[in-house]
């Protein structure tokens, strides 16, 4: 096991890539839709259903 090093360094490197991916991703989604509206449905999609208060929805 002589590249346990090497692996945690390619598995965090991956990870941190990963998040850049995932952030710049958001930032784009940010430009495209900058209606707060569109920005809840798109959101929403990732929260258990019944957890938007209603007054964010009207």
């Amino acid at each position: 096991m002589a590249t346990t090093d090497m692996g945690h360094s390619d598995t965090t490197n991956a990870i941190l890539d990963d998040l850049r991916l995932h952030r710049s991703l958001h930032q784009v989604v940010l430009l495209l839709q900058p209606d707060y509206k569109l920005l809840l449905l798109t959101s929403s999609e990732f929260k258990p259903p019944g957890t938007q208060p209603a007054s964010t929805v009207s």
